[in-house]
């Protein structure tokens, strides 16, 4: 099980790296709402339709300096995005068949460009800060713990799951010869159907587990009090 892949380079030694993890939170936090807001915004300024396009175009050399200054390979920023691109087309997609043909392309292109530019300075800032250093920001910027402990059990069950996927693959990969692709498609809704119970049964059994140790929305601290 690979237990790096989302902040594998997180301890690196650039000048994004050394930064205070609450800075670069709050810096990520304010660019992805400049991102979302830039098309109603500049549409108050200025009448050039273009000009939306011309701010996102900059906004998208500023994720690739900061990423260049990280030092972080491209490939892993490129796979992450792929990945994602299929869904935010689907979801840019519906806006020309909702809103009409004849503008809606040009709105959905720049809500699928608003999201890659917005998820790809958020990769920028798991991928230059270790987790733990990420929810000692939230922390110390008064996020509700409730939002904390979520963060910290997904990222810290998030491996076990992805485990548990890969044995679920390799047991199907022993066992079947993948007679069509409608059976692949079963195949697939079944592995989503189970993991999610797999899932559910662990959950249980874990939060079990901490209330029999003492949790009570917080880790128990030295002297034994909630």
């Amino acid at each position: 099980m690979q237990v790096d892949f989302l902040d594998r380079y997180s301890r690196g030694t650039s000048l994004v790296h050394r930064l205070d993890a609450r800075v670069k939170l709050v810096v990520a936090l304010l660019f992805v709402a400049l991102v979302i807001a830039t098309p109603e915004m500049v549409a108050i300024l200025f009448t050039e339709p273009l000009a939306s396009w011309l701010f996102l175009a900059v906004e998208a050399w500023l994720v690739v300096a900061a990423y260049s200054l990280a030092g972080l390979p491209w490939r892993y920023l490129a796979l992450r995005l792929l990945a994602l691109i299929p869904f935010l087309f689907l979801l840019a997609l519906g806006i020309p068949l909702t809103r009409g043909f004849e503008t809606g392309w040009n709105q959905g292109a720049q809500l699928l460009a608003r999201s890659l530019i917005s998820l790809a300075i958020m990769i920028t800032l798991v991928a230059t800060t270790p987790f733990s250093q990420l929810l000692t920001a939230f922390q110390r910027l008064h996020v509700p713990q409730v939002l904390i402990s979520i963060l910290a059990f997904m990222y810290r069950y998030m491996f076990v799951l992805v485990d548990e996927l890969d044995k679920m693959r390799r047991a199907k990969l022993a066992r079947t010869f993948y007679p069509s692709l409608w059976w692949e498609v079963r195949l697939m809704g079944n592995f989503v159907g189970i993991l999610f119970v797999r899932a559910f049964e662990r959950a249980e059994r874990v939060y079990a587990a901490m209330c029999a140790r003492g949790w009570r929305g917080t880790a128990p601290t030295k002297d034994g009090e909630p």
